[in-house]
């Protein structure tokens, strides 16, 4: 069975103005003269490392694991109630008396389990991804407030804080773990039948069946993973924040698949890398950031991506009718 190698560029020909990266790159380049520019304090440590934890890591963790699912031309619209469940888990599990990294461990299989519901939801059942995890992360959350009953989890130990609050020498342990997690799934995507496999489906699904690929086995392994990324990127909120609940994650659905898709990867699946996805996810750091600093607030943030979100799609279907059309 041979399966189509993922997306790279040709090493003898390539020149950067045609690289995929090239015009996200300029976008990024652009963003952080913007934010320079507007305000004095954006290239400040303080307000640098605010963006990363803050505004780029917890995020950028979730579009990791929502541009597996796009990929295979799905999307997951649970990741917020996902991750709120997961965090709010570990805090019941630590009042029950259980040891906090116990409880994490709980937490995230939580987390695993969500994505794998959706996964099954997708296959077994055909639910169109979109209904379904929107289904089940309004589920989510209604399971969330239940366990909550409006007052969210705080009593969180100081050695949990590390995992949200602490540092590697200068470097944020979240932002540790983002690379490592961003390394995994490179290598997966890039060198390992499974990567090839995901791209083919995402290409061509029924080609992909008859091509031997275990094409629903394989899609409930990657929203298995996206639940899993979603679990931990609410670990680590409730570390920093010191709260877990339902208003925990608000709005990471709407960033991660904003970031996911301008970055590159193709709403019709097939197309794209997990590079460019963080690379996308930085780019809307970058934008939070600076609104942040020029005293915007978070309902205009979120209008702003949502709108980049919109014309994004747009502009990618118009692009892809008119490759549709030369071919």
């Amino acid at each position: 069975m041979n399966l189509p190698e993922p997306p790279q560029t040709s090493r003898t020909s390539w020149r950067p103005w045609k690289s995929e990266y090239f015009t996200l790159v300029s976008i990024l380049i652009v963003a952080v003269a913007f934010g320079t520019l507007s305000n004095e304090y954006f290239l400040s440590a303080d307000n640098l490392h605010t963006l990363l934890t803050n505004f780029f890591v917890e995020l950028a963790i979730v579009t990791v694991g929502q541009t597996l699912v796009i990929l295979v031309r799905g999307i997951d619209l649970s990741v917020g109630g996902t991750a709120a469940l997961s965090a709010t888990a570990i805090g019941f599990f630590h009042t029950q008396g259980i040891n906090i990294w116990v409880a994490l461990a709980l937490g995230l299989l939580v987390g695993t389990s969500c994505g794998f519901l959706n996964g099954c939801l997708v296959t077994s059942f055909r639910t169109p991804p979109m209904i379904a995890t929107l289904g089940s992360g309004l589920l989510f959350l209604g399971i969330t407030k239940g366990v909550t009953g409006g007052r969210p989890y705080s009593d969180f130990p100081a050695s949990f804080q590390a995992l949200g609050q602490g540092t590697i020498g200068p470097v944020p342990i979240q932002l540790v773990i983002l690379i490592a997690v961003g390394l995994l799934v490179h290598i997966v995507l890039t060198w390992t039948r499974h990567g090839r496999a995901v791209y083919a489906i995402g290409g061509n699904p029924v080609a992909a069946r008859f091509s031997g690929i275990r094409v629903n086995a394989t899609i409930v392994a990657l929203y298995t993973a996206s639940g899993l990324l979603a679990g931990l990127t609410g670990a680590i909120l409730a570390a920093r924040l010191l709260a877990a609940g339902p208003l925990l994650a608000i709005g990471m659905e709407l960033g991660s698949i904003t970031a996911a898709l301008l970055g590159g990867v193709s709403i019709t699946g097939g197309i794209g890398t997990v590079a460019q996805a963080l690379l996308g996810m930085l780019v809307i750091a970058i934008l939070r950031s600076t609104m942040t600093l020029l005293a915007i607030t978070h309902t205009v943030q979120q209008t702003v991506i949502a709108f980049l979100l919109i014309v994004i799609v747009v502009v990618e279907m118009v692009l892809g009718k008119k490759r549709n059309e030369v071919e």
